[in-house]
């Protein structure tokens, strides 16, 4: 053990220590009021029960079900946003089952037991949050088995009726358009006619849209307004084509952004100055409430354009590249729907027709 003075007139006592997992040295270190040999003693006790603390907690075998999601939550490299979300369901998780659980004393029947009551869609999401979780346990050795997390089964839900409320029919959102103000109907065109998510459209600069594409390289944070340099994968760094629809858009937008900017007397680079995503929200929200009377967020806007996609024709594979993703379970749902409807209104169509 060796000490370091401090700038306020203390000490800092310091010892090294091997650690087991790594066999890497680290340090250890506990603040002192004064160098005297009563004082080093006290650290030196102090430190030696620190590092038996740490090195004890090696032992993995009584590792709670709390400890465990700590560790894992410490481990996500997300954005801000991202990470409250997943803190979100954790936090549930932790309602319904202890967090003194031992992970290794855990089973499917108990797990089941303990989420039985929630419904289908909170349920789904907890027991997909506590499989990642316990897998993550698995891959650093801190629980000894999880082949039984296969045993619990998602609950069935009413899929079918729950996915029209996912996306806005083409009379929807000619309703929803109307009387939306000036610059959040700009908005609501443009998510509308390119797929961006939220994030992605607040993070654009005027120099990131040309004449040909949208230039997708970053996004915004909806929790803290931070821009990050990726999107949200490395599928969604990607170039969306303008078609001459939204073209008109993207020059309206423009010709507001300079107006606004010159009436105002201030300047900035982004395409959607003043826009913010809690304020669209909310204003998309109330606004869908009261035309549509149902729940619209701007995550709707995204697969409504998906919709419109899969209506003109566009493979799923062609629409999952410009939305920027390799695989997503709604844009698929979404597809299978719509285009299912039309299978439907083709078939009631041919129905009607007389060949002799």
């Amino acid at each position: 053990m060796w000490t370091e003075p401090l700038p306020n007139g203390k000490f800092k006592a310091v010892e090294r220590y091997t650690d087991p997992i790594t066999g890497k040295q680290k340090k250890i270190s506990v603040t002192i009021p004064r160098d005297t040999r009563t004082a080093r003693k006290e650290a030196q006790g102090i430190l030696d029960q620190k590092i038996e603390a740490i090195l004890g907690k090696t032992d993995y075998d009584n590792m709670t079900f709390g400890e465990l999601c700590e560790r894992y939550i410490e481990s996500l490299s997300l954005k801000p946003s991202s990470i409250i979300t997943i803190k979100k369901v954790i936090r549930r998780l932790k309602e319904k089952i202890n967090p003194l659980s031992r992970i290794n004393a855990l089973n499917a029947a108990y797990i089941s037991d303990c989420l039985k009551d929630e419904q289908p869609v909170r349920y789904n999401t907890c027991i997909n949050r506590f499989k990642t979780i316990m897998r993550y346990g698995y891959s650093h050795d801190y629980v000894k088995d999880i082949s039984w997390i296969a045993k619990i089964q998602s609950k069935k839900d009413n899929r079918k009726a729950r996915i029209e409320d996912k996306y806005l029919e083409q009379s929807e959102l000619n309703l929803l358009l109307k009387n939306m103000t000036y610059k959040n109907r700009l908005m609501t065109q443009f998510l509308v006619l390119s797929g961006l998510r939220i994030g992605e459209a607040l993070a654009l600069t005027k120099d990131d849209v040309d004449t040909t594409y949208i230039h997708v390289t970053k996004t915004v944070d909806i929790i803290t307004g931070d821009v990050f340099d990726t999107p949200k994968t490395t599928d969604s760094i990607r170039d969306v084509f303008i078609q001459p629809e939204l073209a008109g858009v993207i020059k309206e937008i423009r010709k507001w952004r300079m107006e606004d900017m010159m009436k105002r007397g201030y300047r900035t680079d982004l395409l959607f100055s003043r826009i913010s995503y809690s304020a669209y929200r909310q204003h998309i929200r109330k606004h869908a409430k009261e035309v549509l009377g149902k729940n619209v967020t701007p995550h709707t806007l995204r697969h409504t354009h998906a919709s419109l996609l899969a209506a003109s024709g566009m493979s799923l594979e062609a629409i999952a590249r410009r939305l920027g993703h390799a695989d997503s379970d709604i844009t698929k749902e979404v597809y299978l729907h719509v285009t299912e409807k039309l299978r439907k209104k083709e078939e009631a169509q041919l129905s009607k027709v007389k060949f002799l």
